[in-house]
């Protein structure tokens, strides 16, 4: 696999790559094989989850009056993209747009990202943290769960990860 590029300047490039090159590259670089079984099958549940808050959000009042705000702009094409829940093709741009205000529109268990020099760090609302290895492969270091809910991003200080819950904030540090 193909190692994120640094960004230009002085200094560290694992610190200085940013996060959306080493995630693009990371993805284009994987092969399915590459995916543990219990990561692959949750990914297909996280695809799953996507798609049903895509058609739930189209039958909303956000997803209609998205689809009227984009429809009164006049930018309807015959080459166009679909937009979830309207009969307009519009340029791709706006089509996800819409689509992606669809998606949120009932989405209540957003996962939160954080990126040190040598992980990556996904914390689940449901106070799943669960910690990657930043590298070629994917390889989870470690899975910690706090007892209630979260609903903020995760800070970073040191050697130190900081998550708030709803009642508490939990610090978690290596053993």
């Amino acid at each position: 696999m193909k190692t994120a590029r640094p960004a230009t300047g002085t200094g560290d490039a694992s610190l200085t790559a940013s996060l959306t090159s080493y995630v693009a590259d990371f993805i284009v670089s994987t092969r399915a094989s590459d995916i543990p079984r219990d990561v692959a099958h949750l990914g297909k549940r996280s695809i799953l989850d996507g798609l049903g808050l895509a058609l739930a959000g189209a039958a909303s009042e956000t997803g209609r009056i998205i689809r009227r705000y984009l429809d009164s702009l006049g930018i309807a094409s015959a080459s166009g993209s679909t937009v979830i829940g309207g009969d307009s093709l519009l340029p791709a741009r706006f089509a996800a747009f819409a689509n992606g205000v669809s998606i949120h529109a009932d989405d209540y268990d957003d996962t939160q990202l954080a990126i040190a020099k040598d992980r990556v760090y996904v914390l689940g609302r449901d106070g799943t943290c669960v910690v990657l290895k930043k590298g070629p492969t994917l390889e989870i270091l470690a899975t910690n769960k706090v007892a209630e809910k979260t609903d903020a991003t995760i800070a970073l200080a040191g050697r130190e990860l900081f998550l708030r819950g709803h009642e508490a904030v939990y610090c978690i540090t290596e053993e």
